[in-house]
């Protein structure tokens, strides 16, 4: 049986991070210095993150709704098939 629950993906929120911020990810893949999939992650979280949460005032419903949202994804699965892209693209 397998671990992956929607089109291919953990769930359906990492699903949909892939593909809807699927330019910026590969930028910043392709862009940044990411030696591993560690960093790759780290980069991929945190610039995702602030991007959504940015126009959002914390406290309210939509803030505390987003970050639930953004919690559940599995951004190391994400930052690892960038990663191999990345690594394919430069080899």
């Amino acid at each position: 049986m397998s671990t992956k629950e929607y089109n291919g993906w953990t769930n359906k929120q990492t699903w949909r991070v892939y593909n809807i911020h699927n330019n910026l990810l590969k930028k910043i893949a392709t862009s940044s210095s990411c030696t591993d999939a560690d960093h790759m992650q780290y980069v991929l979280e945190n610039t995702i993150i602030d991007r959504e949460l940015e126009t959002l005032q914390e406290g309210t419903v939509a803030y505390e709704a987003a970050c639930e949202y953004l919690e559940a994804v599995n951004w190391r699965e994400i930052a690892e098939a960038y990663f191999v892209q990345y690594l394919q693209a430069v080899l």
